[in-house]
């Protein structure tokens, strides 16, 4: 396959922006438990589909570095 450590590469930094993502959303729905005792909503559902999208870019890691 054609451009394999480009693509890794590429795909190690969306991993990278995803765990940040995720972190930063992670201490913006605690802050907002603590300040408000209250789940946000709109932070936990970002938190949910950036999940997605790590696990489903960890699966294109896995397929990406055996070939």
């Amino acid at each position: 396959m054609k451009n394999t450590k480009k693509k890794i590469k590429s795909i190690r930094k969306a991993l990278v922006i995803s765990s940040v993502t995720m972190a930063v959303c992670i201490i913006g729905v605690l802050l907002v438990l603590v300040k408000e005792k209250r789940l946000d909503a709109a932070g936990c559902s970002i938190l949910a589909c950036n999940a997605a999208i790590f696990s489903c870019c960890c699966e294109a890691l896995k397929k990406a570095e055996e070939v």
